[in-house]
């Protein structure tokens, strides 16, 4: 409830988002009725169980109200709250509640242009074509003579717009997965069915967890190539991320990893380098690290209120609008 109130506060927010007065003044009456006790008390409970949702819900394109909430209960961001836990408080809301609708990302491949659907929000930014997946697919093209013939995973792959052109480009076998989110993952698979690539698989695989389905998709060997955009900004996530990686990739010395990212947030820049500090360690693979290749482009504005906004925190030494690829393989023991 407090957190609500706060981020209630955020200059703008009040006005610029129909939704902010209606929930603020429903949280109000939610503490209210815990306040009070015994029954008021046990329909707060049932309401509790759906404020999250309805925190996070966007009706009218507008952004979700607090993505931080997230993390106050599992699930689909985009779920519409169960009406009768909720009918004496929201019932006004009821009429300008919109069906989630698709949203297409249109992407020009060498003249080619691909339309993927995308999420119409989701709590990790799988819905977004970040500037590090446009430069990851620059290096794919340009490099394809290196995936010919190669079976490569994506990890926390989004839209999975580089594994949708690593498929394209001949690679034998692309498994692309994402954090087992339902909607997320038929909404991958809808783009695969669409383009009709019959060489991909998907799969939800939360970083560090058990990785056997999915070396068994590489026929027990590994994968030759392992993609990462725009994924070590989770920064508690590095040690998982890593373990997946290691787990993953095949005992080759031509086998790497390619991650390419942004500073979001460049006050912790050096959070985000310490993925390829963790990297080197024989703990996390004794990985060898090279920087393979920067892109200056135009920082991308985010406007839902999310941690990832480039509006504030900027650092005198960090642009937010470099893209970075760096090239992890195997250290060869002699």
């Amino acid at each position: 409830l407090i957190q609500i109130l706060v981020e209630a506060g955020q200059p703008g927010l009040w006005e610029k988002n129909a939704n902010m007065r209606r929930l603020w003044v429903s949280a109000v009456v939610w503490g209210m009725c815990l306040w009070g006790g015994g029954e008021r008390s046990a329909r707060a409970a049932a309401v509790s169980e759906h404020l999250p949702s309805i925190l996070l819900d966007s009706s009218n394109d507008e952004p979700g109200l607090f993505p931080s909430c997230i993390a106050l209960r599992g699930g689909n961001p985009n779920e519409v709250p169960e009406p009768d836990a909720l009918s004496s408080l929201f019932a006004e809301a009821d009429g300008d509640k919109e069906e989630p609708h698709a949203r297409f990302i249109s992407f020009n491949l060498e003249g080619r242009l691909l339309h993927l659907q995308s999420p119409r929000r989701h709590s990790l930014w799988g819905h977004l074509l970040w500037n590090s997946a446009k430069c990851m697919v620059e290096y794919l093209v340009e490099h394809a003579e290196d995936i010919r013939g190669k079976q490569i995973v994506e990890l926390g792959a989004g839209i999975g717009l580089p594994s949708v052109v690593a498929s394209m480009k001949g690679a034998k076998r692309v498994v692309i997965t994402d954090y087992p989110d339902e909607d997320l993952l038929m909404t991958i698979k809808s783009n695969v069915e669409r383009l009709d690539l019959k060489n991909m698989e998907v799969v939800g695989h939360k970083w560090g967890s058990n990785t056997q389905q999915l070396r068994d998709l590489s026929c027990g060997r590994g994968f030759d190539l392992i993609i990462i955009s725009d994924a070590i900004f989770n920064h508690y996530a590095h040690n998982a991320l890593l373990r997946s990686c290691s787990e993953l990739l095949c005992d080759s010395p031509e086998s790497r990893i390619l991650v390419s990212f942004s500073h979001h947030r460049p006050r912790l820049y050096k959070e985000d380098l310490n993925f390829f500090e963790l990297a080197v360690l024989p703990e996390h693979g004794s990985f060898q690290v090279t920087k393979v290749g920067e892109w200056n482009l135009q920082p991308m504005e985010v406007d839902d209120n999310s941690t990832r906004s480039y509006v504030e925190h900027h650092h005198e030494d960090v642009d937010p609008g470099k893209v970075m690829l760096y090239e992890l393989r195997r250290r060869i023991v002699k």
